[in-house]
């Protein structure tokens, strides 16, 4: 209520949830430095601001619409980083209950699911123009290259095994691609696993 009625704050920055959200806000609208982290800094930072007259005047005359452009009133964009958040807890819940599970040990359906789940919600991500958090991305890799080096033992069909290697191999190297070529790529695996299911159901 004070940022949109152009008023400045100084906040005590403390170790909760609570005594941080001032903090937040001033971070989100370039004032971060009216933050104090001890009882003697938020005294000199209050004397500091009450005395500084022209600081005062600006940060009245912008505030509100600091606030108003500031990633705290983009509700759009919260809602999809929120989204983003949820969905790669779930992914990697799905991905790897414990951190040191070891996908070799994963049977050959278990391994089949993991990498069609991962493609489908990676998809999803890319196509909501978000991007999925860095520890995601590389079990993707690790599952989708363990898939591949198992899948010669129950497929038999060359064409099915040369594009699925091609696919892995742009998966293994995501960080050369852009957004839209990993959504490509992702359709490819999708479609590629399509042929696998249809293959071993044959």
């Amino acid at each position: 209520d004070a940022f949109i009625m152009s008023t400045p704050i100084i906040t005590l920055v403390g170790d909760r949830h609570v005594s941080r959200v001032g903090y937040s806000m001033l971070r989100n609208v370039g004032l971060e430095d009216l933050a104090a982290f001890s009882d003697e800094e938020y005294v000199e930072k209050a004397v500091a601001l009450a005395n500084d007259h022209d600081r005062i005047r600006f940060i009245k005359a912008n505030l509100r619409d600091w606030m108003l452009n500031s990633p705290i009133y983009d509700q759009h964009k919260f809602r999809k980083d929120y989204e983003v958040l949820l969905r790669d807890t779930w992914i990697n819940h799905c991905l790897n209950q414990e951190r040191d599970v070891n996908f070799e040990n994963d049977s050959f359906t278990e391994l089949f699911e993991q990498v069609s789940n991962a493609s489908h919600y990676l998809k999803e991500v890319f196509d909501a123009d978000c991007q999925p958090n860095e520890e995601l991305m590389i079990e993707f890799v690790k599952v989708q290259s363990i898939f591949d080096s198992k899948l010669s033992n129950l497929v038999d069909n060359e064409d099915i095994l040369r594009d699925f290697r091609k696919i892995s191999k742009f998966v293994a190297n995501y960080e050369e691609l852009d957004a839209k070529s990993l959504i490509k790529v992702l359709d490819m695996n999708l479609t590629c696993l399509d042929k696998i299911e249809a293959y071993l159901g044959k």
